[in-house]
This record gives C-alpha cells, structure tokens and sequence, in this order.
C-alpha cells in the first residue's frame, strides 16, 4: 500500500523502460484490478505491458491517475472511477486491448 508519491514514482520507473509516449498507456484505478485489466480492457496477461499498485486511499488513487491523465497525457478519465477504487493500474495500450 503506498501513497501517491510513491505510487508514481512506481509506475513511472515500469513505464519509462517500457518505451512509447504516455499517450500510448492508459491508466486508472479499480476495485478489481484483475476484472478490470484482463476482462474490460482486454489486456494480455502474459505479452501485454501492465501493473497495478495498491493506494493507501480511493482519494490518493483519483489523484495519482489525475497526474498521469492530465499531466503526462495518458488514457483514462480521473473523473469515471469508481467511488472506492484504490488500486491503480497501467496498461501499454495495443491493437487487441479496449481501448
């Protein structure tokens, strides 16, 4: 369980070996991380690039996506997660994930 600090900096030490520009990931929060990458989003478990961390906080999760959206032009919409999501998740968008 980490803060948003911490979570950030996670997800942006996964993200920038990864390669692409940010607006080629999509990232956001969950109560159901699994449900959410896998079945939803479509998300290869074993050749797509993804990652989820635990937030201390449904708020801190809101504010790490908010970052990633608004700042570094990921996917994701801050504003449409769910009231107590607190796990917050990042996906390498490709042809076969939605979107």
């Amino acid at each position: 369980m980490g803060n948003r600090f911490d979570l950030i900096g996670d997800m942006m030490s996964f993200m920038r070996p990864r390669g692409g520009d940010f607006s080629e990931w999509y990232v956001g929060a969950s109560l159901d991380p699994h449900a959410t990458l896998f079945e939803i989003h479509k998300v290869r478990k074993t050749s797509d690039n993804w990652i989820y961390l635990v937030a201390e906080s449904a708020e801190s999760a809101k504010e790490v996506v908010r970052r990633f959206t608004d700042v570094l032009g990921t996917r994701g919409d801050p504003e449409k997660l769910p009231k107590e999501a607190h796990v917050v998740y990042a996906y390498k968008m490709a042809k076969t994930t939605s979107p």
